[in-house]
């Protein structure tokens, strides 16, 4: 007479597969949860990477000219990771006020691009310093009307294009994001 039930051999072969199956459903499940927090991540940080893009580049097209250097203090002065620019000064209306401009810094302080504000009197703008990205880098090149890139900091007031390069790297659970965008801006009348 044979006993019902299971032998010690197909108890481990079926626990065996049971483990196979679980390891591979569990990496599975790790693998596309990480790649989507780390898409998630680059995504947003393409987001943030872009709106400062886009906040320098307006500014930039607002502005009459680009500075050599203002002094604060401290003394910022326009070169390939500093850019100052002056802009028409705005009334509480939204209108230009002639003869008033306001001062525009984009620079790095500390680990954040900023951008700060130096508002004439007559400007409805405040005095500040804005953070544009965490942990931002920044490059500007200028060129003049001829298209010719301006190397000499005597030669800054004659910009008419500015290219700006930003970068920004992020790291989320070990794996390190970087955005990089490029691009260019007219200045106002040129």
């Amino acid at each position: 007479m044979k006993r019902a039930g299971y032998t010690i051999i197909e108890i481990i072969t079926v626990l065996a597969i049971l483990i196979i199956v679980s390891t591979v459903l569990l990496t599975s499940f790790i693998s596309t949860n990480k790649s989507f927090l780390n898409q998630a991540a680059q995504s947003a940080l393409q987001t943030s990477v872009s709106t400062g893009m886009e906040r320098i580049a307006r500014d930039i097209r607002g502005a009459k000219q680009v500075l050599v250097s203002y002094d604060l203090p401290p003394i910022y002065t326009t070169n390939t990771q500093t850019t100052v620019i002056q802009i028409p000064a705005l009334d509480g209306s939204g209108q230009v006020v002639g003869g008033a401009y306001d001062t525009f810094i984009f620079t790095v302080i500390g680990t954040n691009l900023s951008r700060i504000t130096v508002a004439s009197p007559q400007s409805s703008r405040n005095t500040a310093t804005d953070t544009i990205l965490a942990d931002g880098n920044i490059a500007f090149k200028y060129y003049d009307q001829s298209g010719a890139e301006i190397t000499t900091a005597t030669s800054y007031p004659q910009t008419a294009r500015v290219t700006v390069t930003l970068d920004r790297s992020q790291t989320v659970r070990g794996h390190t994001n970087t955005v990089r965008l490029e691009g260019y801006a007219a200045l106002r009348n040129r």
